[in-house]
């Protein structure tokens, strides 16, 4: 919905922002709109992004989002996009869950999250189903107006990219240093 775009934007970034989804672009430039900054949104997917005719200093892709691109091929295409776009020597930040970690342990249930706006409320209950070399993100969505509860479900497949895999695919695509961390603090994998 534009929320790091737009405090990057408060920051006196320029930023344009992409989702595949139409609605989250529309629902993004609401959000600009009332935090009053200037964002571009627009409508592209991973692989997308040389079609809007820009290029860039920094790529950002967040909340573990390449994982939803389930092959190799696939994920191949969108870093080439990323090296694509990028001006000489830009960055690109990929957030992604440590599937390293996840898959093996075998570490089913992330810490559920909660938020709170007057009377309205929100939980979320997050878990992974795992398969032979897939894993399904399940969300469940509890919501409280005043003292009526409503609950849904979404389930996403993901194919889990672990950081060697990762590495040697960013190298494939032109990029030739990498750095692995734990969280935006530097903290190590």
């Amino acid at each position: 919905t534009g929320h790091h775009a737009i405090a990057l934007a408060k920051q006196g970034y320029q930023m344009v922002g992409a989702d595949l989804s139409a609605a989250m672009v529309e629902q993004a430039r609401r959000n600009a709109a009332v935090a009053g900054v200037e964002v571009r949104f627009a409508v592209a997917g991973f692989g997308g992004l040389a079609a809007l005719g820009e290029t860039f200093d920094a790529v950002l892709c967040l909340g573990n989002s390449l994982p939803h691109l389930l092959t190799e091929k696939a994920q191949a295409e969108a870093l080439s996009d990323f090296a694509t776009v990028l001006h000489p020597g830009g960055l690109v930040v990929i957030q992604n869950r440590n599937f390293d970690r996840v898959w093996r342990r075998r570490e089913r249930f992330m810490g559920p999250q909660s938020c709170r706006e007057g009377e309205r409320e929100w939980v979320f209950v997050r878990f992974y189903d795992f398969h032979e070399a897939t894993v399904t993100f399940n969300m469940i969505r509890l919501r409280r107006d005043g003292e009526t509860w409503t609950q849904d479900v979404e389930s996403t497949e993901l194919r889990p990219i672990f950081r060697d895999d990762l590495a040697a695919a960013l190298g494939r695509a032109g990029f030739f240093q990498a750095a692995f961390h734990g969280g935006y603090n530097g903290s190590p994998f």
